[in-house]
């Protein structure tokens, strides 16, 4: 089931199960035309990214990283990062993050 999360624009679908210890959390997050973090986040874990359609700019710490279909970014979630969807059209992604959450 999509769901929205209070801080953000995008819409999540979860792909993971329940079960005790569970350590990653899978989604797809559709991101909206144009739509684009206003400040760079940190938190513990990891974040890994798979563009499914569209394009992804992303910045970690000082570097950008500009993704398109079928590309991917790995990195430690502990260092500042954003996100923006720099197209006129919707942006689908696979986003796989430590730790799990919900």
């Amino acid at each position: 089931r999509p769901f929205k999360m209070e801080s953000s624009d995008s819409t999540f679908i979860k792909l993971s199960g329940h079960f005790p210890e569970r350590k990653l959390e899978p989604f797809i997050v559709k991101l909206k035309p144009r739509q684009k973090d206003v400040e760079l986040v940190r938190h513990p874990g990891e974040e890994f990214f798979y563009i499914l359609q569209g394009a992804l700019i992303v910045r970690v710490e000082d570097e950008e990283y500009h993704l398109n279909e079928g590309e991917t970014i790995h990195f430690p979630s502990t260092v500042p990062h954003m996100w923006e969807n720099p197209l006129n059209q919707e942006t689908i992604i696979i986003s796989i993050t430590t730790p799990a959450i919900f």
